[in-house]
């Protein structure tokens, strides 16, 4: 088995304020699709990035804010266990990011 990063992105939309009911359903998307990874020994680990950050540039200057591509922003990652890259895409097609019109890109990791 070889590990893979899958890297989610979404267009943010400040004006969107999920519902509780919603947010409660999504989360229940996500464990679910979390929760069948890890029961076939897949799922290694994830986390979710929040919405505060800096943005340190070679200069040593910084940006108090995080890093958008329009407004596209990193949602958060996974590290998954598949055979290979066509395996791991098969898996990230599971994910509930793409619901809600995000990606995932898919990675292998290289020991280091």
């Amino acid at each position: 088995m070889k590990q893979f990063k899958l890297i989610f992105r979404y267009d943010f939309n400040p004006n969107y304020q999920p519902t509780p009911e919603e947010m409660e359903v999504e989360g229940q998307k996500w464990g679910q699709w979390i929760g069948s990874l890890a029961q076939n020994g897949q799922f290694v680990g994830t986390n979710q990035l929040g919405y505060s950050g800096r943005v340190l540039k070679s200069d040593g200057s910084f940006v108090d804010n995080i890093h958008m591509s329009g407004a596209e922003v990193l949602a958060g990652d996974m590290v998954i266990n598949a055979q290979d890259l066509d395996e791991a895409l098969t898996l990230a097609k599971g994910s509930p990011i793409l619901e809600i019109g995000g990606n995932v890109e898919i990675r292998d990791l290289i020991p280091m």
